[in-house]
């Protein structure tokens, strides 16, 4: 199932706390970073399961969205190229 995570953090949290979420997603699954508060996530797990993962981190998170992706789907702007996002929706 593919979801979008949108996390809100706690203050300006610093990059390092970034890379950590990021990589703990990748620990639940395929993903790729849209946004400094967005990430795709592919995986067989539940979004309360994705969302209590993140949740129990030890990281300062103000706010957590977790939702499945259909397409078609539009966007402008974000860190990957188009090419990978569409890839990434394609799965």
């Amino acid at each position: 199932m593919l979801y979008i995570v949108i996390i809100e953090y706690k203050d300006d949290a610093p990059i390092d706390v970034i890379q950590k979420v990021s990589d703990l997603l990748l620990s639940i699954g395929e993903s790729i970073q849209l946004s400094r508060h967005s990430f795709f996530l592919f995986t067989d797990v539940t979004a309360v399961e994705i969302r209590d993962a993140i949740k129990n981190s030890p990281y300062e998170i103000s706010s957590i969205l977790v939702s499945t992706v259909s397409s078609p789907s539009a966007w402008r702007n974000l860190l990957p190229e188009n090419d990978d996002i569409k890839e990434f929706l394609h799965k």
